[in-house]
């Protein structure tokens, strides 16, 4: 019983861990697209008020 929830404990780590990289990954990932996304609304907004 010991052995088992001690390697079900390791697995849960595991995934935390992969949770944490996948976030870290898919935010940098992520990061240039949402800056130009936001550059482009602003520049929507400007011509809208032009």
């Amino acid at each position: 019983m010991m052995q088992g929830f001690s390697s079900n404990r390791k697995s849960i780590v595991g995934v935390i861990l992969g949770l944490l990289l996948f976030g870290v990954v898919a935010e940098v990932w992520a990061g240039p697209p949402l800056g130009h996304g936001r550059r482009y609304n602003l520049r929507h907004h400007q011509g809208h008020h032009g």
